[in-house]
């Protein structure tokens, strides 16, 4: 995705070096000679260089909690071992290590027992009372899974990960839930790829982990293969019917996870609960590319036009349908601190997206313009209810993480980063959808006026009103914005800064009903 390397951090630490007394021979002479009390000094830089999609994001250096320096010898022994100190977003240390050439520095950061990167410079002269200087470009651990999006029962198909650096192996588990509740291994060993198949029709999913010397790498999943069964790229469907033919304007990269049904009623606000119909929502909020790639389709059909002159310069604006007239896009809007919108209009009905911005969720997009997108392309927006039953995992979180709970290492809020991130820059919820809490807030399709009482199923939400309703916080919202059951508004024709969308389908078929404890 980006080709130029990604400069998260610079360290700078140094290792001390007990020096040979060695007669006048080399300032690096081999190991055995006496030991004097000199020292040498190693300086190290270290760069995170960037990985084929996760490229070395600061939610996943914000996790790291220990930061190991290991030396070897030229014969590979191990010379020494040191836990650096972090603080303020660098580390530091020292190790006391013999004076010798052709040194390998090891450089290891974990997040908990998981090794998230490593690196290493494999050539590093200690010369006796001077410096030496060791480059480390640190390299994810992490791997990509990639499956089939549909097989036929009976017959074997290839599921492959990516080759990392530093690995001595690879485990690969499947299971049968996107939160991969009881996930079993079905492959260990050096190879980047194995061959599997089923018999029967099932719904699968995967993911593979690195095997290092300093222990496993973090896990990294993927909407399996699905037998038989027409699915979106990343997505699995089964155990229903089969759903119509993909929409012919899918935008790049859309991606859907299932969401099953709940026949437990869900709380929506206090007094009115809702049981929802299984449906399908979007892994990530929809990005500044997907939305160029729709403003090209839509000019050239004649269902968009760009006003280029007046106070209201480089909105774009439905021109036919029920939206006709409404603004959609803000392109002109920079607050001068790299939250804008990030579209570019070229001229003769061409948009493009700024070079680097186009996996980030698309901002100052309106209801109207959300809306438009989601029909033009055969889906909708997620109800409130949807969407919230969604956030929560199915596990009734609090927050729409991981594992329910809010910090800067599992969401982007609070302003910490002062900007939004590229989608699925922190770990999915157990539904595999990311960044439902932070990063931008996302539009619902319902007005924000309040719910009856009782119980409904499906519920759309009410049906007039003037402002329409905002799940999930911004990258500069608090906490209690981004939780679950929070609720923010905005005019339609409104937009904003931190505010994007998501969306869903609700073809015909039937995944497994959800019992919620």
């Amino acid at each position: 995705m980006r080709a130029t390397p990604v400069l998260l951090m610079l360290a700078v630490f140094l290792i001390l070096c007990s020096c040979e007394s060695n007669g006048g021979k080399s300032p690096t002479a081999p190991a055995g000679s006496e030991t004097s009390q000199e020292t040498g000094r190693v300086v190290f830089n270290i760069s995170f260089a960037p990985w084929k999609e996760d490229a070395a994001k600061p939610a996943a250096v914000a996790a790291v909690d220990s930061i190991v320096a290991y030396v070897y010898d030229t014969s590979d022994n191990q010379l020494a071992e040191a836990t650096m100190t972090i603080s303020g977003g660098a580390f530091s240390g020292t190790v006391t290590v013999p004076a010798l050439g052709n040194l390998r520095v090891m450089v290891v950061f974990y997040d908990g027992g998981i090794v998230r990167y490593i690196g290493q410079d494999s050539d590093v002269d200690v010369p006796v009372g001077g410096e030496a200087t060791a480059d480390i470009s640190v390299k994810y651990m992490g791997t990509s899974v990639t499956a089939p999006k549909k097989v036929n029962a009976g017959d074997s198909y290839p599921v492959s990960w990516m080759e990392r650096p530093f690995a001595t192996g690879y485990e690969l588990q499947e299971a049968y839930t996107a939160n991969f509740t009881y996930a079993q291994s079905v492959y260990s060993g050096s190879n980047t790829t194995t061959t599997l198949m089923h018999e029967e029709g099932t719904t699968c999913y995967y993911r593979a982990r690195v095997q290092t010397v300093y222990g496993y790498g973090p896990w990294h999943s993927t909407g399996g293969a699905s037998t038989g069964i027409q699915a979106h790229e990343g997505t699995v469907i089964i155990g229903g019917d089969l759903p119509p033919d993909e929409p012919a304007n899918l935008p790049a990269e859309l991606a859907f996870v299932p969401i099953p049904a709940t026949t437990v009623p869900y709380v929506i606000s206090e007094g009115f609960s809702v049981t929802i119909s299984a449906f399908q929502m979007s892994t990530t909020e929809v990005t500044n590319a997907q939305y160029a790639q729709y403003l090209n389709a839509a000019f050239a059909s004649g269902d968009v036009y760009i006003l280029v002159e007046g106070w209201s310069a480089n909105d774009v604006y439905g021109a036919t349908g029920e939206w006709s007239g409404k603004r959609y896009l803000d392109m002109g809007y920079d607050d001068n601190a790299g939250t804008r919108c990030c579209i570019i209009y070229n001229g003769g009905g061409i948009f493009s997206v700024e070079s680097g911005k186009e996996h980030l969720p698309v901002e100052a997009v309106t209801w109207y313009g959300a809306k438009a997108f989601a029909k033009y392309n055969g889906y909708d927006l997620p109800t409130e209810a949807e969407w919230q039953y969604a956030a929560s995992g199915g596990m009734s979180y609090g927050y729409g993480t991981a594992d329910g709970s809010l910090s800067m290492a599992g969401a982007n809020y609070g302003n910490n980063i002062r900007r939004p991130v590229n989608v699925g820059s922190y770990p999915a919820n157990p539904f595999g959808l990311y960044d439902m809490a932070g990063n931008v807030r996302e539009w619902c399709s319902d007005y924000r006026e309040d719910y009856p009482s009782g119980t409904e199923s499906d519920y759309a939400g009410p049906l007039s009103g003037s402002v329409r309703v905002q799940r999930g916080g911004g990258w500069n919202d608090s906490g209690d914005a981004c939780r679950v059951d929070a609720r923010g508004s905005d005019y339609p024709d409104d937009w904003n800064y931190s505010a994007g969308f998501r969306v869903v389908s609700r073809w015909s078929f039937t995944p497994p009903v959800l019992d919620l404890p």
